[in-house]
């Protein structure tokens, strides 16, 4: 169940993900293609978080892809 709030069908948080892609477009010039992203919502029951991220499917490959860490 907690996955779904991070996995919703309305796709807000999917749509949040895309914004971040498209504010690297705008203030750092990524290039990247913010509607060819998928959004990954995973539990990681282990460490009791939940890990959502944009993925680019194998397809888009040589785009460019940043990762954030906090």
């Amino acid at each position: 169940m907690l996955t779904a709030a991070y996995d919703d069908g309305a796709d807000t948080t999917a749509e949040f993900n895309k914004n971040v892609l498209s504010a690297l477009n705008r203030r750092l010039g990524a290039g990247l293609n913010p509607p060819a992203f998928d959004h990954v919502a995973l539990r990681e029951a282990d460490n009791k978080w939940i890990e959502m991220r944009p993925f680019l499917p194998a397809a888009q490959a040589g785009t460019a892809v940043f990762v954030m860490r906090s």
